[in-house]
């Protein structure tokens, strides 16, 4: 499922982007407080601007919109009739004509709201103007067939501090200050958790129509803080009673019975508000509250190492974070083999929606052992683009097999499809499509082609995805790495990669199988998966011939430490990506980047095209003139059959890729790294329009 989430930048929406990221793919939108989550696509958009707002649909194509409205979304403070129609009615309004010209579910969450759903004249008599613009809202959306309307208060983590009646009991209690409690005012809201599984439950049976959420057996105010202090073990005589002039008591709710919601989940069982408390508590235990709160970014992260007199074409970013994660390992007991290599395998697999991860000491080893986990051996063939580093065809080598080159596209230079159909054989055991640059190859076409003559030769014919290049990709609005068109897919944390981890790689799969036999692979073919009542804690085998590719919780802890700038990262380079654009588009002997409509790209390297001829200069004078000024770029890739091993080892007739061989020559890398400063990109600007 795909879900458009708006407001990840507040309470509701952050811990609904958090519960549903495992779950979906997920695009949140935020307004004025930047979120960078691991496992969501943010954005910055104006939810009143209609064309974004569509534009943003349209490219995501999400399943269904949750959209959220309430108090806070107007600013809090005295009742502004202007921002409350604002903030609820158009841009309710913006989003469900978005959403119905798309033909996409949408789904309204109105917190706080105290009036039913009905078209009652005697309604507006009474309440403030934030009431019935929410009122008005959910109207609209409730006309819409198809669409859900759920009316909820709830408690849970806010990203910008203590938001929210739990969060703000617990925040007087850890202070050790007094705190009223109201007995006459009810706290009817659900934990956000349990109100993320019941809205998940509701989008599995198509539920549609307008209902409360609403716990069972709500409490007032002054015992939903009692409550809580006891079950987080704090001092509950630091709330005193009062009254607040409401007139509710304990077990009475105010907003209406959960019954009806139940019903037409089909018996689901609405949670109670001390279960809520519970969850809370336990969920506070894991730090989940100080996770979501990590998500917030206050302002950009700031690069301290490395700093350099030179413009690098490539180079990784070290903030401080960085530093203090690899520190605190360096405090710890676990420098290897420990728990944080779990925990950088767990992220990333979010962040591309795969199910199994499982990190390596480099690209090179992941690309080894994803080629022994399927099989491949001596007499095997595995297909690979040239336009790539000899590392994509080396795996193959490694297993005995040969390597078989495919001719690239000449504007993407990823592989052909059409050339790779014409390249497999009944030797063929594996295709490795290698994302230059970080677009995503044509994955739909080239597993169509790998089943068919997989069919046809009687054999299964794998997909590995060469993803070293690619981490934060996307492909037909899948990350890349979700393993929707492959077996498995491989990164690279190498310096110069969007993530680092100093040197590092993995391999990402949804075959558990797959994932068993890699894990054995990386650790001398090792296992432990013993009874240990049986042989003893120090049991284990070997069971295969594996290898000595681990890698460290020092280097997880810096990848990990890493992973939560990604979108940043990614941001900084369109940026940048972007301004070469603009500058480049105007030069006569220059071809900017070419980006399939299908993939949006992480831009890890940026390849200006060049006709050397029309320029008048060499490939070498032109590095040569920019490094003089500081500025140093790269050649991406010598084509891996022209490399000496392979000419005596694998020749191939070098006349059939000749658009390879034309991209090599053509080919020159510019400096692009989320660390380089605008200035420093105008400095190169201005360098590369000088040549002519």
């Amino acid at each position: 499922m795909r879900i458009f989430l708006t407001g990840i930048d507040g309470l509701l929406g952050s811990n609904l982007a958090w519960y549903f990221r495992d779950k979906a793919n997920v695009m949140g939108t935020f307004g004025t407080h930047p979120v960078a989550m691991l496992g969501v696509e943010t954005v910055g958009l104006d939810l009143q601007d209609y064309g974004a707002v569509r534009r943003c649909l349209r490219q995501f194509s999400p399943d269904v919109v949750i959209h959220g409205i309430s108090d806070s979304s107007v600013g809090g403070g005295d009742v502004d009739s202007e921002g409350c129609w604002r903030s609820h009615v158009l841009t309710t309004r913006t989003i469900l004509d978005a959403s119905r010209d798309l033909r996409v579910r949408m789904v309204l969450v109105s917190t706080d709201a105290i009036a039913p759903v009905v078209d009652d004249p005697s309604f507006w008599g009474g309440g403030d103007r934030s009431e019935f613009t929410r009122i008005e809202a959910e109207r609209m959306v409730a006309a819409h067939p198809g669409s859900l309307v759920l009316r909820a208060g709830v408690f849970g983590w806010g990203l910008t501090g203590y938001e929210g009646v739990a969060e703000g009991f617990l925040k007087h209690f850890l202070e050790k200050e007094k705190v009223i409690g109201f007995t006459d005012a009810v706290v009817s809201a659900l934990y956000t958790f349990h109100f993320a599984r019941l809205l998940d439950q509701a989008l599995e049976q198509g539920v549609g129509g307008c209902f409360r959420a609403v716990p069972r057996n709500p409490l007032s105010h002054y015992s939903f803080g009692t409550q809580l202090a006891k079950i987080f073990g704090l001092d509950s005589a630091l709330i005193e009673p009062g009254e607040s002039g409401h007139g509710v008591r304990d077990g009475e709710d105010s907003q209406g019975s959960a019954g009806s919601l139940e019903q037409a989940l089909g018996g689901y069982r609405m949670p109670g508000a001390g279960e809520g408390l519970e969850a809370f508590f336990q969920d506070w235990q894991r730090g989940v509250g100080r996770q979501i709160k990590d998500c917030l970014q206050v302002t950009d992260p700031v690069c301290i190492l490395p700093q350099r007199d030179v413009i690098p074409y490539g180079c990784q970013f070290i903030d401080q974070s960085d530093l203090d994660a690899v520190f605190d390992v360096l405090n710890t007991w676990s420098l290897t083999q420990g728990p944080t290599i779990d925990q950088f395998e767990k992220a990333v697999a979010q962040v591309v929606a795969a199910r199994y991860a499982v990190a390596v000491s480099s690209g090179t080893s992941a690309l080894h052992m994803a080629c022994l986990a399927c099989g491949v051996g001596p007499g095997d063939e595995v297909v690979t683009s040239p336009i790539t580093f000899a590392a994509s065809a080396n795996c193959a080598v490694y297993c005995g097999a040969t390597p078989v080159f495919v001719d690239i596209d000449p504007r993407t230079a990823n592989m052909d499809p059409e050339g790779l159909e014409q390249k497999i054989t009944p030797e063929t055991r594996a295709i490795i499509p290698v994302h230059f640059s970080g677009q995503s190859c044509h994955m739909e076409r080239i597993r169509e082609i790998a089943i068919k003559k997989g069919r046809e030769f009687g054999h299964k014919i794998s997909i590995i995805e060469d993803a070293c290049h690619a981490l934060g990709s996307f492909y037909r609005g899948d990350p890349v790495g979700s393993g929707r068109f492959s077996d498995m897919t491989v990164f690279s944390f190498h310096p110069v990669k969007h993530v680092t981890t100093g040197e590092g790689g993995m391999v990402v799969t949804n075959d558990s199988t797959l994932d068993q036999s890699l894990r054995l692979l990386r650790s001398h073919g090792i296992s432990k998966d013993f009874d240990e009542s049986i042989h003893g804690p120090w049991y284990y085998e070997q069971v295969i011939l594996g290898y000595h590719y681990r890698i460290t919780d020092l280097q997880c802890a810096l990848g990990l430490s890493q992973m939560k700038k990604l979108p940043w990262f990614r941001k900084r380079r369109r940026e940048i990506v972007q301004r070469y654009n603009e500058a480049f588009s105007r030069l006569s002997w220059g071809e900017i980047p070419y980006e399939e409509p299908q993939c949006d790209s992480n831009f890890h390297l940026y390849v200006l095209r060049i006709d050397f001829s029309a320029l008048g200069q060499s490939r070498i004078e032109v590095m040569r003139r920019l490094k003089d000024q500081g500025i140093y770029t790269q050649v991406h890739y010598i084509p891996v059959f022209t490399h000496p091993f392979y000419r005596a080892k694998f020749p191939v007739d070098e006349a059939a890729f000749p658009h390879s061989r034309h991209f090599y020559n053509t080919c020159l890398s510019l400096p692009l790294f989320p660390g380089m400063s605008d200035k420093a990109c105008d400095v190169v600007i201005r360098a590369v329009c000088a040549l002519a």
